[in-house]
């Protein structure tokens, strides 16, 4: 067989695309971080504004104990990076802002 020459190969055009992917990549990281963050700040603002007011219902007290209970419970292992710790920290988010969502 035939070898192709060096220059014939894509190795320049795949550093490239590889390149391009990366930053792709890293702001699709650092967005879905910042949706995350900003949902976790709105909720700590909302957790805050209801011990400001000094007046808690019955059933904000139960939101309050069921969040300590998510935040204290999540199993999530930040050195290992792992996809499904993302998806624990995206759905604990999502449950924390629903249990506040109608405060």
């Amino acid at each position: 067989m035939k070898r192709k020459a060096d220059d014939a190969l894509p190795t320049r055009a795949v550093v490239a695309e590889l390149s391009k992917f990366r930053k792709v990549a890293r702001a699709s990281i650092d967005a879905h971080r910042r949706r995350v963050e900003a949902e976790l700040d709105a909720v700590r603002q909302k957790v805050e504004a209801l011990a400001e007011a000094n007046k808690t219902s019955d059933g904000r007290g139960r939101d309050l104990r069921d969040m300590l209970t998510l935040l204290r419970s999540h199993k999530i292992d930040p050195t290992k990076g792992r996809r499904k710790d993302l998806k624990k920290i995206e759905s604990l988010a999502e449950d924390l802002s629903m249990l506040c969502e109608r405060w």
